[in-house]
């Protein structure tokens, strides 16, 4: 079938030597630029070179070809744009970067994920918003571990654990927690841990480590004289 459309097209244009014509995607050796017309004399001195229909193809550079192949006269051109709400990871952890046991993990996890499937988020970093991050805020991010997925969805505790690993190719590790009276163990120890994770680690009440936020989101959004006055920057807001 292709052999024959090629010859029909090569009958088509021998018939119409005598007019000028243009040819979209070729470009010729000698410079013709791309849907340029071409004269009578100039489409002669092409078509003297080539034999046979299957010239006309080989003599057309192969990014030209491409070209060809996506486009067509009166067609739509499909976008292949990739969409801007999918996500390039499969799972945006929330951790506490100023917890050292916390840390350790946290340089594990980035260590073995060598495919960028976790998105890695430090609920110190000054400009942590909630909004962006499942809705989950400072306070409640310190008290549990939490990660959002793709879709939104928001799980703490344990069920991070499970998922985090298991984008990584390490599911196993915490695949027995899925059998229930075994998962229900793993809940419970996480809860203690989870009480008492920042008296173990040597650091402040979480009531403390608030006012020490607020503090430092302070001086990074307000100048303030000594009498208490303060200047809002708003282009920090």
């Amino acid at each position: 079938m292709a052999r024959g459309l090629l010859r029909g097209i090569w009958a088509l244009s021998s018939a119409t030597s005598a007019a000028s014509f243009v040819v979209p995607v070729f470009r010729h050796a000698g410079g013709v630029a791309r849907g340029a017309p071409l004269s009578r004399s100039m489409a002669r001195g092409i078509g003297s070179g080539l034999s046979s229909p299957w010239d006309v193809v080989s003599a057309i550079p192969s990014r030209s070809l491409s070209s060809l192949k996506a486009t067509s006269v009166g067609s739509t051109t499909t976008s292949t744009a990739p969409d801007s709400d999918v996500k390039p990871w499969k799972i945006n952890l929330l951790y506490d970067g100023k917890c050292s046991l916390c840390m350790k993990e946290v340089t594990f996890l980035q260590k073995r994920d060598v495919d960028g499937n976790i998105l890695f988020t430090d609920l110190n970093d000054p400009n942590f918003k909630a909004e962006e991050n499942g809705g989950v805020d400072y306070e409640a991010g310190m008290k549990y571990i939490h990660a959002v997925l793709p879709d939104g969805e928001v799980v703490k505790g344990v069920e991070v654990f499970r998922r985090v690993y298991e984008v990584i190719g390490l599911g196993w590790v915490y695949a027995a927690t899925k059998i229930p009276f075994i998962g229900a163990a793993a809940d419970w120890a996480y809860d203690q841990w989870a009480i008492r994770r920042l008296q173990i680690t040597g650091r402040p009440d979480l009531e403390v480590i608030l006012k020490q936020r607020q503090e430092e989101l302070k001086k990074k959004d307000f100048s303030c004289d000594d009498e208490g006055e303060c200047e809002i920057d708003w282009d920090k807001l």
